[in-house]
């Protein structure tokens, strides 16, 4: 079965779908990207949608508030802060917690891990204080006490620490770039995809472009969608296809 064929049979079964129906209604002409591989693909799929800004894809879309928490175990009773996807620094990563869409998005998830796990929304500077007096979650029994002194500060980001465990940022696995090799015939020349600590930083098809790539670096940056791309992917062994490229240029 050839490309063309595979492409229009995607849109086959689309008349079950009143939605997918009205959509595959508005095509008019259909144009495709051949890469080297699934990773490749998908990596491209989310960058031209940021780019093209499809009507019916929102999910995808360019998103300018990406934001974090940033946190640090060796000041447990400071309270996280919010880094926007302009102050991030990837270098810093295991410090950062969860990754959002917006600021929103970031204060809600930080408000429903307060209420889960009695954490105080004064100290996580959620809420401002009002006198000496205890916080509103306090009073409702949904804070143990650490705006009033019956938890001590220490103790309370103690908590905090274990209750942000779970949207801690996965460490990067490797001491660098490297470049995730995709070929998928003998017909077409390998790519290779060079990460850098989550971030997509280009494809490259020789080694003068790997080269060349290398004396144009640029300052890596987060998006979510290739995180999360990245992350599914490198959860699983891929063997050879990871090359080690820090190893490769000290060589």
């Amino acid at each position: 079965i050839n490309l063309r064929t595979r492409v229009m049979a995607h849109f086959s079964g689309d008349h079950r779908v009143s939605k997918d129906m009205r959509i595959a209604s508005q095509i008019r002409r259909v144009d495709w990207i051949e890469t080297a591989g699934e990773l490749g693909a998908l990596i491209q799929e989310s960058r031209l949608i940021k780019q093209l800004a499809p009507v019916h894809n929102l999910r995808l879309r360019r998103n300018t508030e990406l934001c974090a928490w940033r946190w640090r175990a060796d000041a447990a009773a400071c309270a996280p802060q919010i880094v926007t996807a302009r102050d991030l620094d990837v270098s810093q990563i295991g410090e950062l917690y969860g990754l959002f869409r917006s600021r929103r998005d970031a204060i809600e998830a930080l408000r429903e891990l307060a209420a889960a796990h009695a954490l105080c929304p004064v100290l996580l500077g959620l809420e401002a204080r009002k006198g000496d007096g205890p916080c509103f979650a306090h009073q409702i029994r949904r804070c143990r006490g650490a705006c009033i002194g019956a938890e001590s500060a220490q103790q309370h980001g103690l908590r905090l620490g274990q209750a942000l465990a779970a949207m801690r940022m996965q460490p990067w696995p490797f001491r660098g770039r490297i470049g995730v090799r995709e070929n998928a015939n003998a017909a077409r020349r390998a790519e290779m995809h060079v990460i850098d600590r989550w971030c997509y930083l280009g494809t490259v098809r020789a080694e003068h472009e790997l080269h060349e790539l290398a004396r144009t670096r640029q300052q890596p940056v987060l998006d979510l969608d290739t995180y999360q791309i990245l992350c599914r992917f490198l959860s699983k062994p891929r063997g050879d296809c990871i090359v080690d490229l820090e190893r490769m240029q000290a060589a």
